[in-house]
């Protein structure tokens, strides 16, 4: 079972994604991960120990994840019947 840890501001974020030891896998784009846009994150340290992170805090300001750019080029493509 993994450790869960609920973080609730940018700044305490940050300090937890730079401890991160070397190795460490997450299923959260590394982009949207730094910028606070995601509900939970899940890492896997190269020893094996799992450790799932909460993020209830704000997301970056004027941060935009890669998939909402693809959603949003995509609404502006149908608005324009070019889909």
């Amino acid at each position: 079972m993994a450790q869960i840890t609920t973080i609730h501001s940018l700044k305490a974020l940050e300090q937890v994604l730079a401890n991160l030891p070397e190795g460490t896998t997450c299923n959260v784009l590394a982009s949207d991960l730094e910028a606070g846009n995601f509900e939970t994150a899940h890492f896997e340290f190269g020893n094996g120990i799992v450790q799932d992170v909460q993020y209830t805090g704000p997301v970056t300001e004027g941060y935009v994840s890669p998939h909402d750019q693809r959603a949003e080029y995509s609404d502006a493509l149908h608005k324009l019947g070019w889909d």
